[in-house]
Order: structure tokens, then C-alpha cells, then sequence
């Protein structure tokens, strides 16, 4: 019966235009494409599409100390001379050291020789000594600044005079000096903690993260006051960088999710290694920056809980565009072979699916509007007074019971 082939032919026609499974291809890009765009108006730049994905996944979080859980800018507290030292001496040899290094402790150093009017010599030869610190030819004089563990592991004999300078410093980051072989002492410096990482600390609690971690290269002693202050549950002190990134690859063997975030150079091997590493961009290293998966443009920390919660929300979308996806397709196959689906009617039903999840995927684009870009920027509150759950992740507390500040 030619009437039936026809009616056959167009049915199967039908049929096929409005199980076209391009709503179902559309599910995650589009989704992915939103969600990097609600991250891009916060300042977090996203490199690829799996970092995001891991993100949602992330159960350990490690934290980095100078410059990432406090401000890295630094103030010299105490000089700290050894015996038989001036303090101006000191300080000199330690200016003409650090001159040509980055370090945030060496940019204080050189600034509070500036005040000081101690004018660094003529640096002859340079070299940065991995996770140690740095050895200078100044004058003809070799200098040696660094850690107290690098000045002991050069001269054996200087141990029970860095054991008595890192007395007088407890608490502080030290940088020691050794100038031809003589120990002159050490540069005590602080710096302090940033007024939102006590919040960010419960904010990944909230979220549903285990394990939140600080490593840093510092003396233990500051480490400890640092991850006390702001509620972690562990520290590792005194790491060189090969260290950190043997603690990552541990944490990794057991099974654990890990978002590393860091600023310095020592962090880019921690940084390459973790699920997703986050960097300080905008006062971190290049290296850090490249290492990373995922760059902060504003050092606002309050931002790596909202890439979690980002992440999540995006898993969650990609879900509902996949079952919506099946869902509008089974009931335009239900319709369509039933005979009670026009051709005509089958393309625009086609276009059902693609238009649900390209506007289910661009919600995300809105996510995160809520949270203020205003620090000083007072915060909505609920019922009971409190800054309201949904405001209280993006902006800065600092005008809603802000912590105090430890130095």
C-alpha cells in the first residue's frame, strides 16, 4: 500500500529528527563553557576542563604559608646578631646576599636596609641554592643566607651558635647569614595571616573537605602558630620543595583528592602534582602560574571554596542535561512513532532538548553574583543574624565578624 510505505517512511523520519541526540552533546560543553565564565568574573582562570572536573571531587586540601594562608609581605622584627655581631653588620651582609632574589623575606630585608641607609656592595657572583637559600660573591666576601639548617649542614661547627639566634627569633621566619665562614646571625621577620583564612578553613569544612593541611618551608615553631590560628588539622614544617611534593604523592597513594594551593617557586612541583593546584597569581611566581591547573587573579582565598562549590554545582547540571536529554527524547520517540507527531512538528520538538540544556547549562553563568567584590561591602543576614550561607563564601568578612589578626 503506497499510502502505508509513506506513512511509514515519514514516521521513521520523524522519529529520527527528534531522537537526534544533539542536546545530549550539548550537556557538558555548554555547561563547562558557563561555568568558566562564572569563574572568570570572579577572577579564577580555569586552564582545562578537567581541573574544574576534579575540583568537585576534592576531599585534602594543602595550603602553602608564606603568601597563601598569610599576606607574604613581610617586616623585619628583630636582628638577631651572634655573639661578637653588631646588628648593622648583619644586616649589611644579609642586604648583599639577597639583593637580586625575589623572596618576599628578601624584599623585606633589602627595604628595611633602605631605612636603615646600609647600601648593598657589588654582587660578583649569585646563586639561588633550591629550598635552602642563596649564596652571593659580594666584595670578594662569600655569603651564605638562608635557612639555619643549611648554615649548620655548611659549617658543622656553627650549631649550638644558630640553636642560640633561633632562640632569641621563636616564632618568626629567620634568615641566617654566614659571611667567609663566620656566623653572624639572623633576620627575624613576620608577616601576618590573612583576615578571611579562618573563614575559608570552615568554609571547606562546610563543603565537605576532610583533611586541610598547611606545608611550608618555615621553622616549625611558625608553622604551628600559623595552622593553630586558623584550625588546620595538620602542618609539615621545614619542607624543602622535593619534600611537599612527596607528601602530594603520598597523599595520593592513599586515595585521597588533593587541591594544592601555593605562590612560590618551591611550589611548582606540589602544584604540577596535586589533582587540581591552585596559584596565587597575582602575587605568586610565574612558575607557580604555569604549574597550576587553576590561577587566582585576585589572591582572594575565599575563592578556592567557591571553586569547589563551582565545581560541584557544574557536576550537577551536567546530570540534570544528561537525564533531560534522555527524558525529551523518549517522549518525542513515544509521540513521534505513535503517529502523533507531525514532521513539520518534529523539528521544532527537536529544538526542545538543545534550547533546556543550553539554558539549564547558562544558570551557571549567574553563579556566584551573589558574592560581593566589595571587601568593606556589609553582607545580608538570615533569621538568626548571622552573614547569610549563600553571601557569606565570595565576599570578605572583614564587615561581618571579622577574626583577629595574628601577627
Amino acid at each position: 500500500d503506497p499510502y502505508t510505505q509513506s506513512r511509514a517512511a515519514e514516521t521513521a523520519i520523524t522519529v529520527l529528527v527528534v531522537v537526534c541526540p544533539s542536546a545530549l552533546l550539548l550537556a557538558r560543553p555548554t555547561a563547562m563553557v558557563a561555568a568558566f565564565a562564572a569563574a572568570a568574573r570572579l577572577g579564577i582562570m580555569i586552564k582545562q576542563t578537567n581541573y574544574l572536573e576534579a575540583a568537585a571531587t576534592v576531599d585534602t586540601v594543602v595550603l602553602d604559608k608564606t603568601g597563601t594562608v598569610t599576606t607574604g609581605r613581610f617586616a623585619v622584627s628583630r636582628l638577631a646578631p651572634a655573639e661578637g655581631v653588631e646588628g648593622a653588620s648583619l644586616l649589611q651582609s644579609a642586604a648583599d646576599a639577597e639583593q637580586q632574589s625575589n623572596h618576599p623575606l628578601a624584599k623585606s630585608i633589602l627595604e628595611t636596609a633602605k631605612k636603615a641607609r646600609i647600601a648593598p656592595g657589588v654582587i660578583e657572583k649569585y646563586e639561588e641554592v633550591h629550598g635552602r637559600g642563596v649564596r652571593a660573591v659580594v666584595d670578594d666576601d662569600e655569603i651564605l643566607a638562608g635557612r639555619g639548617a643549611w648554615i649548620v649542614e655548611m659549617r658543622p661547627d656553627t650549631r649550638a651558635q644558630v640553636e642560640a639566634v633561633e632562640a632569641k627569633i621563636e616564632g618568626m621566619s629567620g634568615v641566617h647569614v654566614l659571611r667567609n665562614g663566620k656566623y653572624l646571625g639572623a633576620v627575624g621577620l613576620e608577616d601576618k595571616i590573612r583576615h578571611n583564612a579562618k573563614d575559608v578553613i570552615v568554609r571547606l569544612r562546610d563543603l565537605g573537605v576532610k583533611t586541610v593541611a598547611v606545608f611550608t618551608g618555615d621553622r616549625f615553631g611558625v608553622a604551628k602558630r600559623v595552622g593553630q590560628a586558623v584550625g588546620v588539622d595538620r602542618v609539615e614544617a621545614e619542607c624543602l620543595p622535593e619534600e611537599k611534593h612527596d607528601l602530594i604523592v603520598d597523599m595520593r597513594n592513599q586515595g585521597r583528592r588533593v587541591l594544592m594551593v601555593g605562590d612560590g617557586i618551591n611550589d611548582g612541583p606540589s602544584l604540577a602534582t596535586a589533582d587540581v593546584g591552585v596559584a596565587m597569581g597575582l602575587s605568586g611566581s610565574d612558575i607557580a602560574t604555569n604549574s597550576a591547573g587553576v590561577a587566582l587573579m585576585n589572591d582572594d582565598l575565599l575563592r578556592v571554596p567557591f571553586l569547589i562549590e563551582l565545581a560541584r554545582r557544574t557536576r550537577g547540571v551536567i546530570m540534570q542535561n544528561i537525564v533531560a536529554s534522555f527524558v525529551i527524547a523518549l517522549i518525542g520517540l513515544v509521540l513521534a512513532a505513535s503517529g502523533f507527531v507531525a514532521i513539520g512538528f518534529a523539528v521544532f520538538y527537536h529544538l526542545v532538548g538543545d534550547v533546556f540544556v543550553i539554558g539549564n547549562s547558562f544558570r551557571l553563568v549567574r553563579f556566584g553574583e551573589m558574592f560581593a567584590e566589595d571587601a568593606g561591602e556589609r553582607l545580608p543576614t538570615d533569621a538568626s543574624g548571622k552573614p547569610s550561607r549563600k553571601y557569606a563564601l565570595g565576599a570578605s568578612t572583614a564587615a561581618v565578624n571579622r577574626p583577629a589578626t595574628a601577627g
